[in-house]
């Protein structure tokens, strides 16, 4: 049984990596790129814990089966044509727009100089979840990933100068809080952000066997990560170089997703922390309905220095680990539960349409760019990286995500808003796509 449901699983998301490859432009939707977090990510561990005999009895079947309800609810929710939301459609002036991403970007990269000041036991601490003062700074630094891609856009659609100005600004700061430190979820951001921008706004796209290969070197990349994070930061966790060409040869990136592919998966931490919880959950019969989502949104947006820690521990709700009670499973520190067990823990079979959900609204936000609407393909970009991350960490930053956006860009976008709602700029998308050679 563990061998058929690691058959479908395979089949669906291999899928949906191959309905992108298929026709031009798709490798920027959101299934394809989903699909190669799959099928990067989440298939090796699913291949290396297949008959790892130390699991709870049917948690393997059972999570796996889920997750393939998971990638088809994806795709169903993502193909069910959703119309572009209206409230997308404010056209913005462009100029306008360059002062905001201005704004952003200095704001955000203030609030990044300040926390790159403080204290390694309050930037690492042991417990693993950063508290406190620089989850206010974070908060706010965030912003310039905002800056960084309504620059983008804007010098894709109109080749502004300034807007190049404030990428290469940006850019030279994520070179040293971002690449220099090896951290995936950033880098893959920003790398997105440019070739989102490049498509909305010049319909410029990368040949599909660049994209095919990509989603094979990042499998890689992703699990050799450690070790080359290990040879770019310090001890004390601070950037300290590029790799020369000698220690970047000596990663052993096929020796180390082998690890993890074979009997035993040596590294599939995060899948197991999932068979966990799922199998847990489902002995039980508790679930949360929803209880983490909930507590997600208070901790991140009800700051305790200003209101007090009992006043937000009081608005949070307890939630059972029942991976902990049942089979006293506990996960790696810096280990996720994965978007696939938390769903499933809050709303049994039903989570998967979580995933539905998501797809649905990224959905509506891709239409909305096709159809040429700056602010559609904004959220878009924003989105992306926490869209994503349904499959690696948690399903509930996807939704949490919308309160701190909307916090910061619905006030500028009123503020940049056309009132005649006139067109500007450059079409958003030439009738034929141009391939970059």
């Amino acid at each position: 049984m563990n061998a058929f449901v690691l058959f479908l699983f395979t089949a669906v998301s291999v899928g949906l990596v191959i309905w992108g490859l298929v026709r031009p432009g798709r490798i920027y939707e959101y299934p394809f790129l989903v699909g190669a977090v799959w099928v990067g990510w989440f298939l090796p561990q699913a291949v290396g814990l297949l008959n790892d005999y130390s699991l709870p009895e049917g948690g393997y079947t059972l999570t796996i089966f889920v997750s393939t309800l998971c990638v088809v609810a994806t795709f169903a929710g993502y193909s069910s044509q959703p119309k572009p939301l209206q409230a997308l459609t404010w056209q913005l002036d462009p100029r306008r727009l360059l002062t905001v991403a201005l704004f952003f970007s200095l704001v955000g990269s203030f609030f990044n100089f300040w926390m790159r000041g403080l204290p390694e036991e309050l930037l690492r601490p042991q417990t693993g979840t950063m508290t406190g003062l620089p989850t206010v700074l974070l908060f706010f630094a965030s912003v310039q990933n905002y800056g960084f891609a309504i620059a983008a856009l804007l010098y894709a659609k109109t080749r502004s100068p300034p807007a190049l100005a404030i990428c290469i600004y940006d850019l030279a700061w994520s070179v040293v809080t971002v690449i220099l430190s090896a951290r995936r979820t950033p880098t893959i951001e920003i790398a997105l952000v440019m070739l989102l921008s490049a498509w909305f706004g010049r319909g410029w796209i990368v040949p599909r066997w660049v994209a095919g290969a990509g989603v094979a070197l990042a499998t890689l990349a992703v699990t050799s990560i450690g070790f080359l994070r290990s040879v770019m930061v310090d001890p004390h966790g601070v950037a300290d170089h590029l790799p020369t060409w000698e220690e970047f040869t000596g990663i052993d990136f096929v020796g180390n997703l082998s690890k993890i592919t074979n009997e035993g998966g040596e590294g599939a931490v995060e899948l197991r922390n999932a068979i966990y919880n799922v199998a847990a959950a489902n002995l039980t019969g508790i679930y949360d309905l929803g209880a983490t989502y909930w507590n997600d949104i208070v901790f991140r947006y009800v700051p305790a220095q200003f209101l007090g820690a009992e006043f937000k521990s009081s608005l949070m709700i307890d939630v059972t680990d029942v991976a902990a009670w049942v089979y006293m499973h506990e996960p790696k520190l810096g280990s996720t539960d994965t978007g696939v067990s938390d769903s499933f823990m809050a709303f049994w079979f039903f989570g998967p349409l979580v995933f539905f959900l998501v797809a649905r609204i990224m959905g509506k936000l891709y239409r909305a760019g096709m159809q040429g609407h700056t602010i559609g393909q904004l959220y878009y970009m924003f989105l992306m990286g926490n869209a994503l991350e349904t499959v690696t960490h948690t399903t509930s930053h996807f939704f949490s995500s919308f309160i701190q956006i909307g916090i910061f860009t619905l006030p500028a976008f009123s503020w940049a808003r056309i009132p005649n709602n006139r067109q500007f700029g450059v079409p958003n998308l030439p009738g034929r796509p141009r391939v970059v050679r």
